[in-house]
Protein backbone atom coordinates (compact mmCIF):
# COMPACT_ATOMS: atom_id res chain seq x y z
CA UNK A 1 0.00 0.00 0.00
CA UNK A 2 0.93 3.71 -0.67
CA UNK A 3 1.77 5.68 2.47
CA UNK A 4 -1.34 7.62 3.69
CA UNK A 5 -1.37 11.26 3.92
CA UNK A 6 1.02 12.83 7.01
CA UNK A 7 -1.11 13.75 9.96
CA UNK A 8 -0.41 17.73 10.69
CA UNK A 9 1.97 18.29 12.41
CA UNK A 10 2.51 17.45 16.45
CA UNK A 11 1.09 20.65 18.91
CA UNK A 12 3.81 22.84 20.19
CA UNK A 13 4.74 21.82 23.68
CA UNK A 14 3.38 25.02 26.43
CA UNK A 15 5.76 27.76 26.83
CA UNK A 16 7.61 27.56 29.85
CA UNK A 17 6.27 29.49 33.45
CA UNK A 18 7.73 32.69 33.44
CA UNK A 19 10.60 32.10 35.95
CA UNK A 20 12.57 29.71 33.82
CA UNK A 21 15.43 31.28 32.39
CA UNK A 22 15.59 32.38 28.88
CA UNK A 23 16.11 30.44 26.04
CA UNK A 24 16.80 31.40 22.84
CA UNK A 25 14.61 31.41 19.58
CA UNK A 26 14.19 28.28 17.86
CA UNK A 27 15.28 28.93 13.87
CA UNK A 28 12.68 29.76 11.89
CA UNK A 29 10.93 27.35 9.86
CA UNK A 30 12.21 27.19 6.09
CA UNK A 31 9.54 28.07 4.07
CA UNK A 32 8.48 24.57 2.24
CA UNK A 33 6.75 24.04 -1.55
CA UNK A 34 5.58 20.67 -2.57
CA UNK A 35 4.89 19.90 -6.41
CA UNK A 36 1.94 17.41 -6.62
CA UNK A 37 -0.22 15.11 -9.27
CA UNK A 38 -2.73 12.93 -9.01
CA UNK A 39 -2.46 9.90 -11.16
CA UNK A 40 -5.16 6.97 -11.18
CA UNK A 41 -2.55 4.77 -12.90
CA UNK A 42 -5.48 3.33 -15.52
CA UNK A 43 -4.10 1.91 -18.69
CA UNK A 44 -5.61 5.13 -20.24
CA UNK A 45 -3.25 7.07 -18.44
CA UNK A 46 -0.33 4.12 -17.45
CA UNK A 47 2.39 6.11 -19.03
CA UNK A 48 1.50 9.50 -18.04
CA UNK A 49 4.20 10.27 -15.42
CA UNK A 50 7.28 10.50 -17.55
CA UNK A 51 6.97 13.90 -18.70
CA UNK A 52 5.44 15.36 -15.74
CA UNK A 53 7.96 13.87 -13.51
CA UNK A 54 10.58 14.94 -15.53
CA UNK A 55 9.43 18.54 -15.78
CA UNK A 56 8.51 18.49 -11.96
CA UNK A 57 12.02 17.85 -10.98
CA UNK A 58 13.59 20.41 -13.44
CA UNK A 59 10.85 23.18 -11.43
CA UNK A 60 11.68 21.53 -8.28
CA UNK A 61 15.12 22.22 -8.61
CA UNK A 62 14.48 26.07 -9.94
CA UNK A 63 12.47 26.89 -7.09
CA UNK A 64 13.70 24.89 -4.23
CA UNK A 65 10.64 23.11 -3.52
CA UNK A 66 10.52 20.37 -0.85
CA UNK A 67 9.44 17.39 -2.43
CA UNK A 68 7.28 15.94 -4.91
CA UNK A 69 4.26 14.45 -4.11
CA UNK A 70 1.91 11.69 -6.69
CA UNK A 71 -1.25 10.69 -5.28
CA UNK A 72 -1.86 7.59 -5.87
CA UNK A 73 -3.24 3.91 -4.57
CA UNK A 74 0.33 2.51 -6.40
CA UNK A 75 3.02 2.26 -4.14
CA UNK A 76 5.52 3.55 -6.80
CA UNK A 77 6.40 4.36 -10.28
CA UNK A 78 9.78 3.57 -11.95
CA UNK A 79 8.41 6.57 -14.45
CA UNK A 80 8.89 8.89 -11.39
CA UNK A 81 11.83 7.38 -8.79
CA UNK A 82 12.18 11.11 -7.44
CA UNK A 83 8.47 11.42 -5.89
CA UNK A 84 6.82 9.87 -3.18
CA UNK A 85 3.63 8.66 -3.26
CA UNK A 86 0.54 9.04 -1.15
CA UNK A 87 -3.00 7.56 -1.44
CA UNK A 88 -5.61 10.02 0.59
CA UNK A 89 -7.42 8.09 3.40
CA UNK A 90 -8.63 10.75 5.62
CA UNK A 91 -10.45 12.76 2.50
CA UNK A 92 -11.47 9.57 0.87
CA UNK A 93 -14.76 8.78 2.67
CA UNK A 94 -15.84 12.34 2.40
CA UNK A 95 -15.13 12.33 -1.77
CA UNK A 96 -16.76 8.85 -1.90
CA UNK A 97 -19.82 10.33 -0.13
CA UNK A 98 -20.25 12.70 -2.61
CA UNK A 99 -19.85 11.00 -5.60
CA UNK A 100 -22.39 8.39 -4.78
CA UNK A 101 -25.17 11.21 -3.85
CA UNK A 102 -24.12 12.07 -7.65
CA UNK A 103 -24.41 8.88 -9.25
CA UNK A 104 -27.56 8.45 -7.61
CA UNK A 105 -29.40 11.86 -8.72
CA UNK A 106 -27.13 12.39 -11.74
CA UNK A 107 -26.54 8.75 -12.85
CA UNK A 108 -25.90 9.66 -16.81
CA UNK A 109 -23.46 12.70 -15.86
CA UNK A 110 -22.02 10.88 -13.60
CA UNK A 111 -21.09 7.75 -15.63
CA UNK A 112 -18.75 10.18 -17.59
CA UNK A 113 -16.88 11.55 -14.31
CA UNK A 114 -16.69 8.20 -11.86
CA UNK A 115 -14.11 5.28 -12.25
CA UNK A 116 -15.23 2.54 -14.40
CA UNK A 117 -16.54 -0.32 -12.90
CA UNK A 118 -16.25 -2.79 -10.78
CA UNK A 119 -14.63 0.40 -9.12
CA UNK A 120 -16.78 1.83 -6.68
CA UNK A 121 -18.26 5.22 -7.23
CA UNK A 122 -15.40 7.74 -7.23
CA UNK A 123 -14.87 11.06 -8.82
CA UNK A 124 -11.39 10.88 -8.51
CA UNK A 125 -10.27 14.06 -9.52
CA UNK A 126 -11.50 15.62 -6.11
CA UNK A 127 -8.48 13.96 -4.35
CA UNK A 128 -6.61 16.49 -5.18
CA UNK A 129 -8.24 18.54 -2.69
CA UNK A 130 -6.67 16.15 -0.07
CA UNK A 131 -3.73 18.34 -0.38
CA UNK A 132 -5.40 20.95 1.67
CA UNK A 133 -4.38 18.28 4.76
CA UNK A 134 -0.52 18.76 4.53
CA UNK A 135 0.21 21.34 6.89
CA UNK A 136 3.87 20.39 6.75
CA UNK A 137 3.92 22.51 3.51
CA UNK A 138 3.69 26.41 3.36
CA UNK A 139 2.57 26.32 -0.08
CA UNK A 140 1.37 23.25 -2.94
CA UNK A 141 1.67 23.23 -6.23
CA UNK A 142 -0.75 20.94 -7.77
CA UNK A 143 -0.84 19.81 -11.53
CA UNK A 144 -2.41 17.22 -13.10
CA UNK A 145 -0.48 14.68 -14.67
CA UNK A 146 -1.15 16.16 -18.34
CA UNK A 147 0.48 19.04 -17.67
CA UNK A 148 4.29 20.31 -18.31
CA UNK A 149 5.32 22.39 -15.62
CA UNK A 150 8.55 23.72 -16.66
CA UNK A 151 7.57 24.48 -20.74
CA UNK A 152 9.83 27.33 -21.03
CA UNK A 153 12.54 25.49 -21.80
CA UNK A 154 10.80 24.82 -25.35
CA UNK A 155 9.26 28.39 -26.36
CA UNK A 156 11.15 31.30 -27.16
CA UNK A 157 8.78 33.35 -26.47
CA UNK A 158 8.03 32.84 -22.48
CA UNK A 159 10.98 34.35 -19.79
CA UNK A 160 13.92 31.70 -19.86
CA UNK A 161 13.57 29.65 -16.90
CA UNK A 162 16.51 31.80 -15.21
CA UNK A 163 14.12 34.18 -14.14
CA UNK A 164 11.70 30.79 -12.36
CA UNK A 165 13.37 31.10 -9.01
CA UNK A 166 12.89 35.06 -8.41
CA UNK A 167 9.39 34.76 -9.47
CA UNK A 168 7.64 31.92 -7.67
CA UNK A 169 9.74 33.09 -4.72
CA UNK A 170 8.26 36.38 -4.44
CA UNK A 171 4.41 35.08 -5.68
CA UNK A 172 4.29 32.18 -3.49
CA UNK A 173 5.54 34.30 -0.79
CA UNK A 174 2.88 36.62 -1.58
CA UNK A 175 0.37 34.20 -1.61
CA UNK A 176 1.06 32.88 1.71
CA UNK A 177 1.15 36.24 3.33
CA UNK A 178 -2.42 36.98 2.35
CA UNK A 179 -6.02 35.29 2.99
CA UNK A 180 -6.25 33.69 0.07
CA UNK A 181 -5.92 29.65 0.32
CA UNK A 182 -6.35 28.67 -3.29
CA UNK A 183 -5.35 30.39 -6.44
CA UNK A 184 -6.33 28.71 -10.19
CA UNK A 185 -6.87 30.65 -13.46
CA UNK A 186 -9.94 30.60 -15.76
CA UNK A 187 -10.68 29.34 -18.96
CA UNK A 188 -12.64 29.90 -21.65
CA UNK A 189 -15.22 28.21 -20.19
CA UNK A 190 -14.77 27.55 -16.78
CA UNK A 191 -14.37 29.80 -14.35
CA UNK A 192 -11.38 27.84 -12.64
CA UNK A 193 -9.22 25.23 -14.38
CA UNK A 194 -8.19 23.07 -11.43
CA UNK A 195 -5.84 21.74 -14.09
CA UNK A 196 -3.06 23.79 -12.24
CA UNK A 197 -3.46 25.56 -8.66
CA UNK A 198 -1.88 26.57 -5.56
CA UNK A 199 -3.32 25.48 -2.31
CA UNK A 200 -2.52 26.93 1.04
CA UNK A 201 -3.03 23.63 3.28
CA UNK A 202 -4.57 24.03 6.63
CA UNK A 203 -6.45 21.22 8.29
CA UNK A 204 -9.59 23.74 9.26
CA UNK A 205 -10.05 24.32 5.56
CA UNK A 206 -9.81 20.99 5.20
CA UNK A 207 -12.08 19.44 7.53
CA UNK A 208 -14.73 21.82 6.53
CA UNK A 209 -14.56 21.07 3.00
CA UNK A 210 -14.77 17.35 3.93
CA UNK A 211 -18.02 17.99 5.97
CA UNK A 212 -19.17 19.67 2.57
CA UNK A 213 -18.79 17.44 0.53
CA UNK A 214 -20.50 14.56 2.18
CA UNK A 215 -24.03 16.44 2.72
CA UNK A 216 -23.20 18.78 -0.92
CA UNK A 217 -26.19 18.27 -3.51
CA UNK A 218 -25.62 19.41 -6.83
CA UNK A 219 -27.93 20.52 -9.87
CA UNK A 220 -26.78 21.79 -13.57
CA UNK A 221 -29.52 24.91 -13.07
CA UNK A 222 -28.68 25.52 -9.57
CA UNK A 223 -24.87 24.49 -8.27
CA UNK A 224 -24.26 22.83 -5.37
CA UNK A 225 -26.60 22.87 -2.56
CA UNK A 226 -28.93 24.77 -4.37
CA UNK A 227 -26.72 28.13 -3.92
CA UNK A 228 -28.13 29.43 -7.70
CA UNK A 229 -26.99 30.00 -11.20
CA UNK A 230 -23.46 31.21 -11.59
CA UNK A 231 -24.99 35.13 -12.21
CA UNK A 232 -27.14 34.47 -9.23
CA UNK A 233 -23.96 33.50 -7.02
CA UNK A 234 -21.26 35.79 -7.67
CA UNK A 235 -17.86 35.67 -6.33
CA UNK A 236 -16.05 38.69 -4.22
CA UNK A 237 -14.57 39.88 -7.47
CA UNK A 238 -11.85 42.09 -5.73
CA UNK A 239 -10.59 38.96 -4.61
CA UNK A 240 -10.17 37.65 -8.44
CA UNK A 241 -8.41 41.01 -8.54
CA UNK A 242 -5.99 40.73 -6.50
CA UNK A 243 -4.49 38.09 -7.90
CA UNK A 244 -5.36 38.20 -11.39
CA UNK A 245 -3.72 41.73 -11.22
CA UNK A 246 -5.71 44.60 -12.42
CA UNK A 247 -9.36 46.17 -11.08
CA UNK A 248 -12.33 44.84 -10.15
CA UNK A 249 -14.13 46.01 -13.69
CA UNK A 250 -11.68 43.71 -15.54
CA UNK A 251 -11.33 40.87 -13.05
CA UNK A 252 -15.75 41.28 -13.50
CA UNK A 253 -15.22 41.50 -17.62
CA UNK A 254 -12.95 38.26 -17.74
CA UNK A 255 -15.42 35.96 -15.60
CA UNK A 256 -18.26 37.41 -17.84
CA UNK A 257 -16.37 36.09 -20.54
CA UNK A 258 -16.56 32.23 -19.66
CA UNK A 259 -19.12 29.77 -21.45
CA UNK A 260 -20.46 29.52 -17.97
CA UNK A 261 -21.63 32.80 -17.14
CA UNK A 262 -23.10 32.98 -20.81
CA UNK A 263 -25.30 30.02 -20.44
CA UNK A 264 -25.32 30.90 -16.54
CA UNK A 265 -25.63 27.40 -15.97
CA UNK A 266 -23.19 24.89 -14.09
CA UNK A 267 -22.55 23.01 -16.84
CA UNK A 268 -18.66 23.27 -17.93
CA UNK A 269 -16.27 20.72 -18.04
CA UNK A 270 -16.11 19.30 -14.21
CA UNK A 271 -18.56 21.41 -13.08
CA UNK A 272 -20.38 18.59 -11.03
CA UNK A 273 -17.09 17.20 -9.77
CA UNK A 274 -13.08 18.78 -9.07
CA UNK A 275 -14.03 22.61 -10.87
CA UNK A 276 -17.39 23.38 -9.99
CA UNK A 277 -16.09 21.80 -6.62
CA UNK A 278 -13.70 24.23 -6.23
CA UNK A 279 -15.71 27.25 -7.71
CA UNK A 280 -18.49 26.70 -5.32
CA UNK A 281 -16.55 26.05 -1.75
CA UNK A 282 -13.56 28.63 -2.59
CA UNK A 283 -15.13 31.21 -4.36
CA UNK A 284 -19.35 31.52 -3.65
CA UNK A 285 -19.53 29.93 -0.65
CA UNK A 286 -16.72 31.13 1.12
CA UNK A 287 -13.86 33.59 0.70
CA UNK A 288 -10.48 32.19 0.11
CA UNK A 289 -10.05 31.89 -3.70
CA UNK A 290 -8.48 33.99 -6.39
CA UNK A 291 -6.96 34.12 -9.66
CA UNK A 292 -3.38 33.83 -11.19
CA UNK A 293 -2.20 36.50 -12.92
CA UNK A 294 -3.32 37.10 -16.32
CA UNK A 295 -0.10 39.44 -17.20
CA UNK A 296 2.91 41.35 -15.53
CA UNK A 297 6.45 39.98 -14.54
CA UNK A 298 4.96 36.77 -12.22
CA UNK A 299 2.87 35.18 -15.01
CA UNK A 300 4.19 31.92 -15.12
CA UNK A 301 2.49 29.52 -17.34
CA UNK A 302 2.63 25.25 -17.60
CA UNK A 303 1.25 23.35 -20.48
CA UNK A 304 -2.21 21.63 -20.21
CA UNK A 305 -2.92 18.92 -22.70
CA UNK A 306 -6.77 19.14 -22.83
CA UNK A 307 -9.42 16.64 -23.93
CA UNK A 308 -9.39 13.15 -24.49
CA UNK A 309 -7.34 12.41 -26.90
CA UNK A 310 -4.18 12.63 -24.92
CA UNK A 311 -0.67 12.90 -26.58
CA UNK A 312 1.37 8.96 -25.08
CA UNK A 313 -0.96 7.23 -27.33
CA UNK A 314 -1.65 7.36 -30.86
CA UNK A 315 -4.88 9.40 -31.74
CA UNK A 316 -7.20 9.51 -35.21
CA UNK A 317 -7.31 13.06 -34.86
CA UNK A 318 -4.81 14.86 -37.13
CA UNK A 319 -3.73 17.67 -34.48
CA UNK A 320 -4.18 15.12 -31.54
CA UNK A 321 -1.02 13.65 -33.53
CA UNK A 322 0.74 16.87 -33.63
CA UNK A 323 0.18 17.47 -30.29
CA UNK A 324 1.87 14.27 -29.24
CA UNK A 325 4.90 14.71 -31.82
CA UNK A 326 5.03 18.51 -29.30
CA UNK A 327 4.97 15.96 -26.73
CA UNK A 328 7.40 13.90 -27.43
CA UNK A 329 9.79 16.35 -28.63
CA UNK A 330 9.68 17.72 -24.96
CA UNK A 331 10.17 14.03 -22.93
CA UNK A 332 13.21 13.42 -25.23
CA UNK A 333 14.44 17.28 -24.80
CA UNK A 334 14.20 16.84 -20.91
CA UNK A 335 15.84 13.82 -21.21
CA UNK A 336 12.50 12.08 -19.71
CA UNK A 337 12.40 8.82 -22.37
CA UNK A 338 13.71 6.39 -19.33
CA UNK A 339 14.37 2.42 -20.29
CA UNK A 340 11.18 1.59 -18.64
CA UNK A 341 8.06 -0.09 -20.23
CA UNK A 342 6.39 3.55 -20.47
CA UNK A 343 9.88 4.55 -21.57
CA UNK A 344 9.75 1.72 -24.56
CA UNK A 345 5.96 2.32 -25.44
CA UNK A 346 6.26 5.88 -26.17
CA UNK A 347 9.98 5.38 -28.38
CA UNK A 348 7.51 2.98 -30.22
CA UNK A 349 4.82 5.57 -30.41
CA UNK A 350 7.54 8.25 -31.65
CA UNK A 351 8.63 5.25 -34.59
CA UNK A 352 5.06 5.35 -35.72
CA UNK A 353 4.37 8.88 -35.93
CA UNK A 354 7.36 8.80 -38.63
CA UNK A 355 5.69 6.36 -40.14
CA UNK A 356 2.69 8.04 -40.34
CA UNK A 357 4.48 10.82 -41.57
CA UNK A 358 3.28 13.09 -38.69
CA UNK A 359 6.62 13.79 -37.28
CA UNK A 360 7.87 16.27 -40.03
CA UNK A 361 5.23 18.56 -39.80
CA UNK A 362 6.61 19.73 -36.33
CA UNK A 363 9.59 22.23 -36.12
CA UNK A 364 12.94 20.93 -33.94
CA UNK A 365 12.37 20.81 -29.99
CA UNK A 366 8.91 21.94 -29.73
CA UNK A 367 9.01 25.67 -31.05
CA UNK A 368 6.10 28.05 -31.37
CA UNK A 369 6.91 28.38 -34.77
CA UNK A 370 4.57 25.47 -35.22
CA UNK A 371 0.95 26.30 -35.20
CA UNK A 372 -0.80 22.71 -35.99
CA UNK A 373 -1.65 20.64 -32.67
CA UNK A 374 -1.73 23.76 -30.61
CA UNK A 375 -5.33 24.08 -29.79
CA UNK A 376 -5.36 20.66 -28.09
CA UNK A 377 -2.62 21.92 -25.46
CA UNK A 378 -4.12 25.11 -23.24
CA UNK A 379 -1.72 27.36 -21.29
CA UNK A 380 -2.11 28.38 -18.15
CA UNK A 381 -0.89 31.02 -15.64
CA UNK A 382 -0.27 29.82 -12.24
CA UNK A 383 1.17 32.41 -10.13
CA UNK A 384 -1.43 34.95 -8.88
CA UNK A 385 0.09 38.91 -9.07
CA UNK A 386 2.18 40.38 -5.57
CA UNK A 387 -1.26 42.52 -5.10
CA UNK A 388 -2.53 39.33 -3.81
CA UNK A 389 -1.24 40.27 -0.67
CA UNK A 390 -4.17 43.14 -0.25
CA UNK A 391 -6.59 40.10 0.50
CA UNK A 392 -6.91 40.39 3.88
CA UNK A 393 -9.62 38.51 6.22
CA UNK A 394 -12.69 40.41 7.11
CA UNK A 395 -15.89 39.70 8.84
CA UNK A 396 -17.81 40.91 5.95
CA UNK A 397 -17.48 40.99 1.70
CA UNK A 398 -18.02 44.23 -0.27
CA UNK A 399 -21.81 43.36 -0.91
CA UNK A 400 -22.19 43.05 3.02
CA UNK A 401 -23.07 39.62 3.18
CA UNK A 402 -21.56 37.40 5.74
CA UNK A 403 -19.44 35.24 3.83
CA UNK A 404 -16.71 33.18 5.79
CA UNK A 405 -12.93 32.88 5.25
CA UNK A 406 -11.61 29.44 4.79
Amino acid sequence: MSTPLPSPPFPSPPSPPLSSPSRPSPPERPFSVAIATLWEGSSSYRCALLLWCSSAQRLRLAVNASALLVLSSAPSSPDCPSATFLWPTAFLPAAAAYSRALARAHPRLARHLLLPPPAPPLLPHLLKFALLGLTQYDVVFFADVDVDLAPHGHDRSRPPARLAAAAWRESLRAFAASAARLAAAPDFDAPVNTGSLLLKPSAGASAKLQAALRTATFSPRSGFNGVGSPRAAPPHLPDLAAGRGGGAREAARALNATGMMARDRWDFAGAAADQGVCWWFFFVAHRGGTWAAAAGPHVWTVDHWWGGDKPWRLARDAHARVAAVRYLWRLEGGGAAQNTSCGRELRALRARLQQLGVWFDMAPAGQSSARRGKRMIGSQSVLPSLSVRSIRAAPRDGGGSRREWI
